[in-house]
């Protein structure tokens, strides 16, 4: 699917996945300029009518995936990235997406994982994804499978930042 058709589609409270990998990688301040000079702007050629900020170095996008229902987690317990979490949530819930906390069905889980945890090892590794040093402490992947979107930063400012980005994803 066309990126830019994706952003204009009128169908409500999507969330553009690919069902193999939604790739998206970003960084702050220490990247902005490097991404931009290495290609970051072909992503605002590519898609004159989708604007992501902060701009991503990379993004893959597929299909649209409904969003009906969902779950965040914070497998690390880090009190900023429940922070993020409970922003997520909110936008979610203000967009009618049902925000779900016990075990059952639902459309899709959000994980909020940091870079070092082995679980964030483990996505990395399995979409062949990796951190580089452009990236700084404010970078993050976002990566998806079909029901799993993971956020992954470095630090908390990398996990927050890629929240704000997903946020961006969802119509």
């Amino acid at each position: 699917m066309n990126f830019s058709k994706a952003l204009r589609s009128p169908v409500p409270r999507l969330v553009r996945a690919r069902t193999t990998t939604l790739i998206l990688v970003a960084s702050l301040l220490c990247g902005v300029l490097g991404a931009q000079a290495n290609g970051g702007a072909a992503i605002a050629q590519s898609t004159s009518h989708a604007v992501l900020t902060p701009q991503p170095r990379e993004i893959n996008v597929g299909q649209l995936l409904p969003l009906r229902s969902a779950v965040v987690t914070v497998p690390g317990g880090d009190a900023d990235d429940y922070f993020s979490a409970h922003d997520l949530e909110k936008a979610l819930a203000e967009d009618g997406v049902t925000i779900s906390h016990a075990a059952g069905m639902r459309d899709v889980t959000v994980v909020l994982l940091r870079k070092n945890s082995p679980s964030a090892a483990k996505v990395l590794a399995t979409s062949n994804l990796s951190f580089d040093p452009a990236m700084c402490d404010e970078g993050y992947i976002l990566a998806s499978v079909p029901g799993r979107v993971t956020v992954i930063g470095e630090t908390a400012a990398g996990v927050f930042y890629g929240v704000q980005t997903l946020k961006q994803l969802i119509e």
